[in-house]
């Protein structure tokens, strides 16, 4: 273990010794030294003692081939300075090893496996978002190496062309990023306090008698195989029918598609959503009015003995991975005319039917709470009052929707509907 002052010369000149490594120990900076391997390899290091801990360590500064003896030796210096001042730079080295191994694709992954799913409805936006937009920018990036103007310059790169969806980077960033400090891979959040680039308005989109009338014989003409090319753009008949249902019920679009046969009771008309498929996670029963009896009927006449959904596609799976640009597809084949024969195309999202629902049931007397429950949102009130109250209003439930039927048949035929009531199910 020689002990002699390090020299470019020196270290130039120098031979390995054959089976064993060997190190030279600089006389200028204590502690610093150059290890040379039985192969020749000549690596620049630093041995300390903490002064604290008494616990020795080494560091590894770099070979020779990348590092100058005069840079070396100032990095040496520091070091060694930073154990005079109670660091530890073996430590502090593996630490940033780690950190860099804690990549922002690893925490994303471990955010969707042990966060996201909990919230089973959100989960497969979150995992697009990050594929599309987020693991392209930083997948290998060190988590911890990620400052807020990065996160600044992607969400506004985002927000030039599609704000909203800067709004929803910027959150999903700021969850996983947060899921970090849970999982103490980070210490902060940088996306935090950043102000989402997108203005979002609420939507009120409302359809018009005249577009419910066009809606209604739009689905009622679905897309077939003989269908001229020059004809309207229609949806199937499997997922007019799911539209139709949507209309009818006011209920989600993701609980319509994913309608099961195991969830319907057609002796007693009534559609039994279980928790884990609403919003809310409460058991939701829907009433069955006589046009939706009439469309479930017949798709159970046709439905295979294996069918599983109610709205099914062709290898059994349900349509609700298509559901959302249905009323995108729909819309280009959707008009109304004045009354010079002017046409006027209109476009409507799926959300907006049951907006529209709401709005119909309201405008016909029917009460807020009544509506609030036919759409099974959760109301306010005491606390106490809603655990004791156990009530299912099934009967204001199926007043509401029959309601709503008789209105829409109003609306589209353009006269008054008589509606025969059905059999009602029992109150539970």
């Amino acid at each position: 273990m020689p002990t002699l002052l390090l020299t470019a010369k020196m270290i130039e000149s120098v031979k390995p010794t054959p089976g064993r490594q060997t190190e030279y120990w600089d006389t200028s900076v204590r502690g610093f030294l150059l290890r040379v391997s039985p192969h020749g390899r000549s690596t620049y290091g630093v041995f300390y003692r903490h002064p604290i801990t008494r616990r020795t360590g080494r560091v590894t500064i770099g070979t020779t081939e990348k590092w100058t003896l005069a840079e070396a030796r100032e990095k040496a210096r520091k070091l060694l300075g930073d154990v005079a001042h109670a660091e530890d730079p073996a430590t502090a080295k593996r630490d940033a090893q780690e950190a860099a191994q804690d990549t922002f694709g690893k925490l994303a992954a471990k955010y969707l496996s042990e966060y996201a799913q909990q919230k089973k409805r959100t989960w497969k936006e979150d995992d697009r978002v990050i594929r599309k937009e987020l693991l392209p920018a930083w997948e290998h990036a060190p988590v911890s190496a990620i400052r807020r103007r990065d996160v600044s310059e992607l969400i506004e790169g985002k927000a030039k062309t599609a704000p909203i969806m800067a709004n929803r980077m910027l959150a999903l960033i700021s969850r996983i990023l947060n899921h970090g400090i849970r999982a103490e891979w980070l210490e902060s959040n940088v996306a935090a306090l950043i102000e989402a680039p997108g203005v979002e308005h609420s939507r009120d989109r409302l359809l018009t008698g005249d577009e419910l009338r066009a809606l209604w014989l739009a689905l009622h003409d679905p897309a077939t195989e003989d269908r001229p090319a020059e004809a309207p753009a229609r949806l199937d008949a499997t997922m007019s029918d799911c539209f139709l249902l949507l209309l009818l019920t006011g209920q989600r679009l993701g609980e319509v598609a994913g309608m099961r046969w195991s969830e319907v009771d057609l002796e007693t008309a009534w559609w039994t959503i279980p928790g884990e498929r609403t919003k809310n996670k409460q058991e939701h029963r829907v009433p069955l009015t006589a046009p939706v009896l009439s469309i479930i009927t017949a798709r159970r006449n046709t439905a295979k003995p294996t069918d599983v959904f109610v709205f099914s596609r062709a290898a059994g799976a349900s349509v609700a991975a298509r559901a959302k640009k249905a009323a995108a597809s729909l819309s280009r084949g959707l008009w109304i005319e004045d009354e010079d024969g002017t046409r006027h195309p209109f476009a409507f999202r799926a959300h907006d039917l049951r907006r529209t629902v709401a709005t119909k049931l309201a405008e016909a007397g029917i009460p807020p709470g009544d509506i609030s429950r036919v759409l099974n949102h959760v109301d306010g009130g005491p606390r106490a009052t809603r655990v004791y109250n156990r009530y299912a209003y099934d009967v204001e439930k199926r007043a509401a929707l029959e309601t709503w039927a008789r209105s829409l048949e109003a609306i589209t035929t353009g006269k008054p509907a008589k509606v025969i009531p059905i059999r009602r199910g029992r109150a539970q």
